[in-house]
Protein backbone atom coordinates (compact mmCIF):
# COMPACT_ATOMS: atom_id res chain seq x y z
CA UNK A 1 0.00 0.00 0.00
CA UNK A 2 2.47 2.39 0.44
CA UNK A 3 4.70 1.94 -2.39
CA UNK A 4 1.60 2.22 -4.46
CA UNK A 5 1.39 6.07 -3.01
CA UNK A 6 4.60 6.66 -3.05
CA UNK A 7 4.78 5.63 -7.16
CA UNK A 8 1.34 7.76 -7.81
CA UNK A 9 2.65 11.04 -5.65
CA UNK A 10 6.27 10.28 -7.40
CA UNK A 11 4.09 10.04 -10.91
CA UNK A 12 1.56 13.16 -9.85
CA UNK A 13 5.16 15.21 -8.86
CA UNK A 14 6.79 14.29 -12.26
CA UNK A 15 3.68 15.47 -14.70
CA UNK A 16 3.35 18.51 -12.25
CA UNK A 17 7.41 19.42 -12.80
CA UNK A 18 7.30 18.70 -16.96
CA UNK A 19 4.25 20.52 -17.65
CA UNK A 20 5.54 23.60 -15.77
CA UNK A 21 8.84 23.05 -17.66
CA UNK A 22 7.23 23.20 -21.05
CA UNK A 23 4.93 25.98 -20.31
CA UNK A 24 8.06 27.86 -19.68
CA UNK A 25 9.81 27.19 -23.02
CA UNK A 26 6.28 27.04 -24.94
CA UNK A 27 5.73 31.30 -24.56
CA UNK A 28 8.24 34.32 -24.57
CA UNK A 29 8.16 36.21 -21.46
CA UNK A 30 9.00 39.98 -22.22
CA UNK A 31 9.93 42.96 -19.40
CA UNK A 32 7.76 45.12 -20.40
CA UNK A 33 4.53 45.30 -22.99
CA UNK A 34 5.32 46.44 -26.59
CA UNK A 35 3.74 50.01 -25.51
CA UNK A 36 4.86 50.41 -22.47
CA UNK A 37 8.51 49.88 -23.78
CA UNK A 38 7.28 52.33 -26.43
CA UNK A 39 6.86 54.57 -23.72
CA UNK A 40 10.44 54.18 -22.58
CA UNK A 41 11.74 54.95 -25.33
CA UNK A 42 10.26 57.68 -26.98
CA UNK A 43 9.72 59.61 -22.94
CA UNK A 44 13.44 59.31 -23.38
CA UNK A 45 13.91 61.11 -26.91
CA UNK A 46 11.31 63.53 -26.00
CA UNK A 47 13.82 64.75 -23.49
CA UNK A 48 16.90 64.52 -25.50
CA UNK A 49 15.59 66.06 -28.78
CA UNK A 50 13.16 68.33 -27.64
CA UNK A 51 10.20 66.61 -29.44
CA UNK A 52 6.57 68.32 -30.25
CA UNK A 53 3.58 66.56 -28.79
CA UNK A 54 3.20 65.86 -32.45
CA UNK A 55 5.95 64.63 -32.98
CA UNK A 56 6.05 62.17 -29.68
CA UNK A 57 2.71 60.73 -30.62
CA UNK A 58 4.10 59.47 -34.53
CA UNK A 59 7.43 58.08 -32.81
CA UNK A 60 5.13 56.34 -29.75
CA UNK A 61 3.05 54.74 -32.68
CA UNK A 62 6.17 53.74 -34.83
CA UNK A 63 8.24 52.14 -32.28
CA UNK A 64 5.14 50.49 -30.93
CA UNK A 65 4.48 48.90 -34.02
CA UNK A 66 8.00 48.00 -34.97
CA UNK A 67 8.86 46.51 -31.11
CA UNK A 68 5.28 43.96 -31.67
CA UNK A 69 7.21 42.99 -35.12
CA UNK A 70 10.11 42.01 -34.11
CA UNK A 71 8.61 40.34 -31.11
CA UNK A 72 6.69 38.37 -33.74
CA UNK A 73 9.44 37.81 -36.04
CA UNK A 74 12.04 36.40 -33.23
CA UNK A 75 11.58 32.97 -34.59
CA UNK A 76 14.04 33.97 -36.88
CA UNK A 77 11.34 33.30 -39.83
CA UNK A 78 12.53 36.45 -41.73
CA UNK A 79 16.30 36.67 -43.84
CA UNK A 80 19.03 38.92 -42.77
CA UNK A 81 17.90 41.04 -46.02
CA UNK A 82 14.18 41.63 -45.32
CA UNK A 83 15.63 42.69 -41.36
CA UNK A 84 17.93 45.10 -42.50
CA UNK A 85 14.95 46.20 -44.86
CA UNK A 86 12.74 46.48 -42.18
CA UNK A 87 14.94 48.40 -40.25
CA UNK A 88 16.01 51.05 -43.35
CA UNK A 89 11.95 51.86 -43.73
CA UNK A 90 11.62 52.13 -39.93
CA UNK A 91 14.80 54.60 -39.71
CA UNK A 92 13.21 56.48 -42.88
CA UNK A 93 10.02 56.93 -41.18
CA UNK A 94 11.91 58.12 -37.94
CA UNK A 95 13.50 60.46 -39.67
CA UNK A 96 10.54 61.82 -41.77
CA UNK A 97 8.47 62.78 -38.33
CA UNK A 98 12.21 64.54 -37.06
CA UNK A 99 14.10 67.63 -38.27
CA UNK A 100 17.34 67.29 -39.37
CA UNK A 101 19.37 68.54 -36.58
CA UNK A 102 17.13 65.84 -34.52
CA UNK A 103 17.33 63.13 -36.70
CA UNK A 104 21.41 64.11 -36.40
CA UNK A 105 21.12 63.41 -32.21
CA UNK A 106 18.76 60.61 -32.65
CA UNK A 107 21.45 59.06 -34.79
CA UNK A 108 24.50 59.61 -31.64
CA UNK A 109 21.72 58.90 -29.12
CA UNK A 110 21.28 55.55 -30.48
CA UNK A 111 25.36 55.26 -31.03
CA UNK A 112 25.74 56.11 -27.36
CA UNK A 113 23.04 53.92 -26.06
CA UNK A 114 24.75 50.94 -27.66
CA UNK A 115 28.59 51.20 -26.72
CA UNK A 116 26.96 51.79 -22.79
CA UNK A 117 24.40 48.86 -23.59
CA UNK A 118 27.03 46.51 -24.50
CA UNK A 119 29.02 47.75 -21.61
CA UNK A 120 25.67 47.21 -19.65
CA UNK A 121 24.89 44.17 -20.15
CA UNK A 122 28.73 42.53 -19.81
CA UNK A 123 28.33 44.23 -15.86
CA UNK A 124 24.52 42.99 -15.14
CA UNK A 125 23.77 39.47 -16.55
CA UNK A 126 20.91 37.86 -15.49
CA UNK A 127 19.78 34.41 -15.51
CA UNK A 128 16.26 35.54 -14.79
CA UNK A 129 15.00 34.52 -18.40
CA UNK A 130 13.42 37.70 -19.67
CA UNK A 131 13.49 38.61 -22.68
CA UNK A 132 14.46 42.37 -23.22
CA UNK A 133 14.39 44.38 -26.90
CA UNK A 134 17.49 46.10 -26.37
CA UNK A 135 18.89 44.74 -29.52
CA UNK A 136 16.37 46.73 -31.18
CA UNK A 137 18.82 48.22 -34.23
CA UNK A 138 17.07 51.16 -34.51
Amino acid sequence: MKTLKLLTLTLFAVIVLSANAYSQNDTKQYKYTAEEKAKLIVDDLKTVLNLSNDQYTQLYNLYVQRINEIRTNRAGTIDKDSKKQKSKEFNNSVKAILSEQQWTDYKKYWKDKKTTGKKDKKKNKTDSGAEDDSGLGF
